[in-house]
């Protein structure tokens, strides 16, 4: 279900399951449907006929005679179990196997954020738990505005009116064409193909060209796709797919339209062809779509949705340690008003009193504006909905929280907090980097690079130059470069007109670095590639006695192939293993003035012996904050070196935020000398 590359498929279907050329291909054609539903199909068979007649889901659900409080037992478990168990109805299928992990056997949530976030509700709640005993009530920050006004949900029931009109004549269609045997996407896939053009004879596939008929659409040839790769960014809303011939899908991989197409002629004609979808989709054919996909804006409004989403499933999960009565939501919007009401914005940034998202803290901050809500007090507001006027009125004469509150008690506990990060130690991601590079067994003087590999001609920047292979080409190259150089874009006008004249579209560079691998391939094993790397799984920091402190990196196939064995100790037989660090881990270390500070590892760089912090409270874009200089975030660059010099230990905080120091005080202690 999982697996988008057709070559990797086919090698599964008859490595891994035994299955001959011919039904390996057959299995590789099959179409299969985007979702599941965790109902029976005895279930299914009642709720599906409402569902036709254009009734909600919950509408549906109660005409065929099912209704989900019914699934409330009033139950008060002593913790929380695996979310899989009481939200059943929100999971997968799980394999019902007693012998498996929970996750296997009951099932998970498709949506990996929720899936984390509820896990990690788990955690923190049954900590609460243990600590504090059961809660007499529970109250959550749901992410969705105040009650609208009235024009706000008229205008909202008119879209709403709309899309049922739209969706109903999509119906008549696929009644046409398929009768009671309507495909699963059969709606989604009319929309997204009306998106393609106005006239159903201009509807085309963005990337090919080729015209999609109606009859098309529903063949094995045309299928669903995701604009930007869905492993890469895990966003399956409307607005980042499509649909596309399968050979063009299967050409773009694991990439976007950019990665995938602009080095190809045809870049330009599809351009042109994204141009007429809708804007929320345009964008994602452009250069930067990636990088603008991970800026912060389009980061909040992906979490928006996940958050509701996991708001809801949160309510209903909290039922089965909290009487369910009592576990109640107040909006977003309302904890925003209070906080600025109540002036605990500039807790953490003294120059404004907007909400500063580049501390963690902030979610204390609300937490507690969460805690001191009352019900009363929320439907006061939600009451005034419709008169923003009086909505203003009763915030402005809101009192403090309760009657002997001290803001400079709350700055200080803010202080003192230390933020709880999940470190990343799992054994899982790429062994080896994707780019194969051709073996360089005898350099020549000029360059004692020993890799090669082919990059597109356009594609070069100016300190790539230097490494072309072909020396003819590196030579006509730099001069022509020259002519150019005092234009703002000479170097890809002097790139593109070579490419055109000499008909070159790929070039040979050339680059140092030990290759981890040499794979032999050919008929007769006689060529060579070599790979590299992926990265590092973590660093062990050793004492090698009077030579100090130092790293050595293991990457993430040695952390797999090495367990138990630290692969250093051939090199390094009389040193001690000091601390072993993953990314996300934390540190505690001195400053320049003696004071102790909690930091967490976000980069792990062999390369330059040394570990890329940041202060444990800090939050947003840091790379983009570093580089801002009118920000004061800068990285902290901490070299192996200087680790003992700076009484440096790894550290762990709780899922109650308590800091838990294995080795408290100056004296260096050492780790177990294998895992």
């Amino acid at each position: 279900i999982e697996e988008e590359n057709e070559e990797e498929l086919l090698r599964i279907a008859r490595e891994e399951w035994g299955l001959a050329d011919g039904t390996a291909e057959a299995v590789a054609n099959t179409k299969l449907p985007d979702g599941f539903g965790a109902l029976s199909k005895k279930a299914l068979d009642k709720i599906i006929p409402h569902l036709r007649e254009g009734k909600s889901y919950t509408e549906a659900t109660q005409m065929a005679g099912y209704h989900h409080s019914q699934l409330d037992d009033g139950e008060i478990l002593d913790k929380l179990p695996y979310y899989g168990i009481p939200l059943e109805r929100r999971v997968g299928f799980g394999t019902g196997d007693p012998e498996d992990s929970d996750e296997e056997r009951y099932g998970r949530i498709a949506n990996p954020t929720v899936h984390i976030g509820l896990n990690q509700l788990r955690q923190v709640v049954n900590s609460l738990i243990c600590s504090y005993g059961h809660p007499e009530e529970t109250v959550i920050e749901f992410a969705r505005e105040l009650k609208q006004s009235k024009e706000k949900r008229q205008e909202i029931q008119k879209e709403q009116s709309q899309r049922q009109k739209k969706n109903d004549v999509r119906r008549e269609e696929l009644q046409k064409l398929f009768g009671n045997d309507e495909p699963g996407d059969g709606l989604l896939k009319m929309r997204l193909w009306e998106e393609l053009g106005e006239a159903v004879h201009d509807r085309r596939c963005v990337y090919t060209g080729k015209q999609i008929g109606i009859e098309r659409l529903f063949s094995s040839e045309v299928e669903v796709e995701h604009i930007l790769p869905f492993r890469r960014t895990l966003d399956n809303s409307f607005a980042n797919k499509t649909v596309s011939y399968r050979r063009a899908n299967r050409e773009k991989g694991n990439r976007s339209p950019y990665e995938a197409f602009h080095t190809k002629p045809e870049w330009d004609a599809i351009l042109r062809r994204a141009e007429s979808l809708p804007p929320n989709k345009k964008w994602r054919f452009a250069e930067d779509a990636m990088e603008r996909f991970d800026s912060e804006e389009a980061f909040l409004d992906r979490q928006l949705v996940e958050t509701q989403y996991l708001s809801r499933a949160a309510k209903e999960y909290l039922g089965k340690i909290c009487d369910p009565k009592k576990v109640w939501v107040i909006p977003g919007r309302l904890t925003s008003m209070l906080r600025g009401k109540w002036g605990f914005n500039s807790l953490l940034d003294s120059s404004n009193n907007f909400k500063n998202r580049d501390d963690h803290r902030h979610h204390a901050i609300d937490a507690f504006v969460v805690a001191v809500t009352s019900r009363s007090l929320l439907q006061r507001i939600a009451g005034a909905a419709d008169a923003q006027v009086e909505r203003d009125r009763l915030i402005e004469d809101m009192p403090p929280p309760y009657p002997r509150f001290d803001r400079a008690d709350m700055e200080r506990r803010l202080k003192r907090i230390i933020v709880s990060h999940r470190p990343d130690h799992g054994i899982n991601g790429k062994f080896l980097d994707e780019t194969a590079y051709g073996p360089i067994n005898d350099p020549p003087k000029w360059n004692e690079h020993n890799l090669a590999y082919r990059k597109p001609l356009e594609s070069l920047n100016a300190n790539e130059i230097e490494r072309i292979r072909d020396p003819n080409l590196r030579q006509e190259i730099k001069e022509r470069t020259d002519i150019y150089q005092s234009e703002k874009n000479g170097l890809q006008r002097a790139l593109k007109e070579i490419s055109e004249q000499r008909g070159v579209r790929r070039i040979r560079l050339t680059k140092i670095q030990r290759p981890a691998h040499i794979i032999l391939h050919g008929a007769q094993r006689q060529f060579e590639k070599a790979y590299l790397d992926a990265g590092n799984h973590h660093i062990d920091i050793l004492d090698n006695g009077e030579k100090g402190w130092f790293g050595v990196g293991v990457s993430m196939l040695e952390a797999c192939s090495d367990l138990g064995v630290e692969p250093w100790r051939k090199d390094h037989p009389n040193a001690r293993l000091v601390m072993r660090i993953h990314k996300g881990d934390m540190l505690r270390l001195e400053d320049k003035e003696g004071i102790e500070r909690i930091y967490v590892v976000k980069r792990l760089n062999i390369a330059t012996n040394l570990f890329v912090l940041s202060e444990q409270s800090e939050s947003g874009n840091l790379q983009k904050r570093h580089d801002n200089k009118d920000d004061p975030f800068r990285w902290l660059f901490l070299s192996f070196s200087k680790m003992k010099e700076l009484k440096c230990r790894r550290v762990s905080v709780d899922f109650l935020g308590r800091l838990h120091d294995p080795y408290p005080g100056t004296d260096v202690k050492y780790a177990p000398a294998s895992r």
